[in-house]
């Protein structure tokens, strides 16, 4: 009887490690480079999946959080951390809180804003922002990363899509309603304050910013959508913002959807993607300069795009690719993962270690 309890406990143990060396604690030691975010809506529950440089799939984490993401906001990647908004359950968005995911620790940390719904946050040393629209005011509350204090400001009858910090300053974009027509916005608000210092009106270019760069003291933003009809209609504008001068450049390019921006040696690399009909697989590399542009085709989407030396990695197709500087495809793999559930899971971002 002895002999049978000893060899029971010696079973319970051994599963016991067993279900140890399948959870995240021991991916900790894993050398990864890229991770890819999976998530779904049906349930609280999202994955973080690993890959090496060879973009081999080398470990996953499971998150008991919904709604990770949207494709339309992309994760952030400051200081050695991930941030991303998980907004919890479809029709409940019950979750207020942005996630800090440390990259090298593996370690979460909740910075709650008391803000259902996020549309978009930004990050700094020293401030975590996050804004979300109800009844048509958006609420931009900040979150101080020593203190956890909460400060907020309010600008109502206007949907604040996107906001971006650098520096001392908190640019906000937003659409509002003047005289029965459509305005688009830029809103600069001092972080320590939340005092708007700026409202620029920059309805010629249109609405739909996803991403910013700056680049030689110059904020670089572009616009998806025209708001000159009543039907919302693709543009192709990129906007030039002179801090100190207060002038503005606009530039149209060759492609419509303009969605990630960043800065690519003396020019900028720009990916056309469409979030909302999930489509687009080209980038301009616009040269500031003379204002001409090249464009680069693939044959398949870049829902997002990270650049990593002189190689640039691309999460599209439910795949990641890795090319080269001359845009050579250099390897490829298939990211989606079957998982035990009727649930639909979808991927809404990469983020690079």
């Amino acid at each position: 009887m002895l002999r049978r309890i000893l060899i029971l406990m010696t079973m319970a143990f051994l599963l016991i490690l067993l279900g140890c060396s399948n959870n995240s604690f021991n991916m900790k030691n894993i050398d990864y480079r890229y991770g890819v975010i999976e998530t779904t809506g049906q349930e609280n529950m999202s994955y973080l999946s690993f890959y090496n440089d060879n973009l081999e799939k080398v470990g996953e984490e499971k998150i008991k959080y919904g709604s990770m993401g949207d494709g339309f906001a992309l994760p952030i990647v400051f200081d050695k951390s991930m941030f991303i908004v998980p907004k919890g359950i479809y029709n409940q968005k019950e979750l207020t809180f942005i996630m800090e995911y440390d990259l090298d620790g593996f370690e979460i940390e909740k910075w709650d804003t008391e803000l259902q719904n996020m549309n978009s946050i930004a990050v700094n040393n020293d401030f975590i922002f996050g804004v979300n629209t109800m009844d048509f005011t958006s609420n931009i509350v900040k979150c101080n990363r020593k203190t956890k204090e909460l400060s907020k400001i309010q600008i109502p009858d206007t949907y604040i899509s996107y906001i971006e910090v650098y520096e001392n300053e908190l640019f906000a974009f937003g659409e509002s309603e003047d005289l029965g027509k459509m305005k688009s916005s830029l809103y600069i608000i001092d972080t320590n304050t939340l005092d708007i210092q700026k409202e620029i009106d920059i309805s010629h270019i249109g609405f739909g910013q996803y991403d910013t760069v700056i680049k030689d003291n110059k904020l670089y933003f572009t616009a998806s959508y025209s708001i000159d009809s009543i039907e919302n209609q693709p543009t192709n504008k990129l906007l030039e913002y002179n801090g100190e001068s207060g002038e503005i450049k606009t530039y149209s390019l060759k492609e419509n959807f303009p969605f990630q921006i960043l800065g690519y040696g003396d020019n900028l690399l720009i990916t056309h993607f469409d979030p909302v009909g999930v489509t687009g697989g080209i980038i301009s590399i616009f040269n500031i300069d003379d204002a001409s542009s090249e464009l680069i085709e693939f044959n398949h989407n870049i829902e997002h795009l990270h650049l990593d030396g002189d190689d640039i990695i691309i999460l599209g197709n439910g795949h990641l690719y890795r090319y080269n500087k001359e845009f050579s495809l250099v390897t490829f793999t298939p990211i989606t993962n079957t998982r035990k559930t009727n649930y639909h899971y979808y991927t809404t971002g990469l983020f690079k270690r």
